[in-house]
C-alpha cells in the first residue's frame, strides 16, 4: 500500500504530511522512502522477476542496499560493480 498522508494544523494552517516513515515492504526489511520507490519492483512475483536488474548508485547508497534486499527476497543474486572515474 502507498504511504499514508496525514492532515494536521500548524499555526492555523492545514498541512499535509506524507508518512513514508511508516511504510514497510513485505518480505523485506525495507522501509521509508526506499520502500515507496521500490514498491512496484517488490510486487513482482518471484517467478516473473527479471533475471537482471540494473541500477546506479554510490558505494554507500541506501538504494542499492534496498535493491539487493528485494533481489535476495526473490531468490536472485545481486552483483555490485563499481565504476571508475577519471580526471584529465
Amino acid at each position: 500500500t502507498p504511504s499514508s498522508i496525514e492532515r494536521i494544523l500548524i499555526r492555523d494552517r492545514l498541512a499535509y504530511i506524507k508518512r513514508d516513515d511508516v511504510l514497510h515492504l513485505p518480505s523485506s526489511n525495507i522501509s521509508g522512502n526506499k520502500a515507496r520507490k521500490f514498491l512496484s519492483l517488490n510486487s513482482i512475483p518471484a517467478e516473473d522477476f527479471p533475471e537482471c536488474v540494473v541500477s546506479y548508485g554510490g558505494p554507500q547508497s541506501n538504494a542499492m542496499v534496498a535493491l539487493a534486499a528485494i533481489v535476495s527476497a526473490k531468490n536472485g543474486e545481486f552483483e555490485k560493480e563499481l565504476g571508475t572515474t577519471t580526471t584529465s
